[in-house]
């Protein structure tokens, strides 16, 4: 009978070698399908090149690297090739652990590890132009696009369908009748995602998440001098925040608006392109099937990513069907009456300045 137990023992000893080989064959393999692909091939799946992927393999592997006394730990490369493949193509974990060579229930762990080594980072990606030549350069930069002055930034709001919980799911509910969560991006000229808000649920308006917002409080301070952002008639109007005339009356007032949409369009660009590239954010990806607080994390790190392929200028042709996709050509109206009429005043006060002088 002992010797039937070793000889059991022995066979289990043998099989958790060999299934220990394989994963080694399988990770060995992984290791070298980045650089057997064609650039074509690893844009198409990751949405990066292998120059941006091996600095952003690097930029983590402090993180996400570890020692392990059982089995062999996962590869950082793996972790992150893994994770932008899940992110990109908004499929489902069992077909991206297929292709990554490793088990579901691992690919869920490092997805998580992931997305919380990119948000250890995020005020390296995503930050807001706050000195004096960063500001000018901002201001400029808007202006060439169609001579409106004074811009630090063009403000919106998107909607990234989620599954809700049960218990709030009429929350999550949008004025679409979808449940997603709202999401405030505001971004510059070329792009650029500089302040994110990613934690309202779908039926919270845009002027109150605005209101609510740390951006909104900095430019209330003048934290940034004389500029302004850019916004529909969503937002109410503040010194801070021009928003067009919803009935023209004069030919100046017809220019600002037209110079005011045509600048503002770059936003709805920026949230085109970040659907585009992160297909989990596009509705063909379906609903992200994760718990809203896990949605926000997962956002937050695609508008890092974003940034990230702006800043390489990756190419955007991911993007070329969402230009339009969840813009509406009427913006939602405001709730109620706007809640601070001083501010409002001045912020008409300025609009009709700027239009007086520039238009």
């Amino acid at each position: 009978m002992a010797a039937l137990y070793a000889v059991v023992r022995r066979m289990r000893i043998l099989g958790t070698q060999q299934r220990r080989r394989r994963r080694r064959e399988r990770i060995f393999r992984q290791r070298l399908t980045l650089f057997e692909q064609t650039d074509e091939e690893v844009y198409a799946r990751y949405r990066f090149t292998k120059e941006v992927i091996l600095s952003l393999i690097n930029e983590l592997d402090p993180v996400l690297s570890r020692s392990t006394q059982r089995s062999v730990a996962i590869p950082t490369h793996i972790q992150v090739l893994c994770s932008l493949h899940l992110l990109a193509s908004g499929g489902y974990q069992h077909n991206v652990a297929v292709t990554g060579g490793i088990s579901q229930s691992a690919l869920c762990r490092v997805f998580q590890n992931f997305i919380e080594a990119m948000l250890g980072r995020i005020n390296s990606h995503i930050s807001f132009p706050s000195t004096p030549a960063d500001l000018e350069s901002t201001k400029n930069e808007f202006h060439e696009v169609a001579h409106f002055p004074q811009v630090l930034g063009c403000v919106d709001s998107t909607h990234i369908l989620i599954c809700p919980p049960s218990d709030t799911e009429y929350v999550y509910r949008n004025r679409k009748g979808q449940h997603s969560l709202n999401i405030q991006v505001v971004c510059n000229a070329k792009c650029l995602i500089t302040d994110l808000v990613a934690r309202y649920p779908g039926s919270t308006q845009d002027c109150y998440i605005f209101r609510h917002c740390g951006l909104y409080e900095r430019l209330s301070r003048g934290d940034f001098g004389d500029g302004w952002l850019l916004g529909d008639s969503a937002y109410f109007i503040r010194p801070w925040i021009m928003t067009p005339y919803l009935e023209p009356g004069t030919p100046r007032q017809r220019r600002y608006n037209a110079a005011h949409k045509q600048t503002r369009s770059i936003i709805d660009k920026t949230c085109g392109l970040l659907r585009g590239r992160f297909r989990c954010l596009h509705k063909s990806g379906g609903a992200l099937q994760y718990d809203p607080t896990m949605c926000c994390k997962i956002i937050a790190t695609c508008a890092m990513l974003h940034n990230l392929a702006v800043r390489w200028s990756l190419p955007n042709e991911a993007a070329s069907d969402d230009s339009e996709e969840e813009e509406d050509e009427i913006p939602p109206s405001l709730p109620h009456p706007d809640p601070d009429a001083a501010r409002a005043d001045e912020g008409r006060a300025r609009r009709e300045d700027v239009t007086n002088n520039y238009f």
